[in-house]
């Protein structure tokens, strides 16, 4: 794993971690195993647009895990800002 989906995968699990309420997230659980429903992926797609702005829900939804989310966007998007 680089560097830069490293600090994606960090990024990723820190907002999903909060919108959940858990102080963290296996980066190799899928989001729907964890509990998270449409109405969050909307809410953390929206957050997750201020690092990446390209950010699809339907991205979400191909890549549900975050280490996967977090290859898919180091190899399509810029690197996150911060």
């Amino acid at each position: 794993m680089t560097t830069t989906q490293e600090t994606a995968s960090e990024t990723i699990a820190e907002v999903f971690a909060e919108a959940l309420g858990l102080p963290a997230i296996d980066w190799e659980t899928g989001f729907f195993d964890l509990g998270v429903d449409s109405a969050m992926v909307v809410r953390v797609t929206t957050e997750l647009r201020a690092h990446w702005p390209g950010l699809r829900i339907v991205d979400v939804f191909s890549h549900s895990t975050v280490s996967s989310l977090a290859a898919h966007l180091t190899a399509t998007q810029p690197q996150p800002a911060g």
